[in-house]
């Protein structure tokens, strides 16, 4: 039951979470064309995706060998 709520708590927080971005980047990309914009959110979702699969890989492994 604990960690039902627990995972509750945690989604219904994410939901609320606004991304900061960083103001230099925000401040140098406004200025560029719309190609070099999609290419910058292109590459943030890249490396999400690689933190993430890390993140997983690990906590599997970890499991793995508890």
């Amino acid at each position: 039951m604990k960690k039902l709520f627990f995972l509750t708590v945690l989604l219904l927080a994410a939901s609320h979470a606004r991304a900061q971005g960083c103001s230099q980047c925000r401040d140098s990309v406004a200025q560029t064309p719309a190609a070099v914009r999609a290419a910058y959110r292109q590459a943030i979702g890249m490396m999400a995706g690689g933190a993430v699969a890390l993140f997983t890989g690990v906590f599997l492994v970890a499991r793995r060998f508890r």
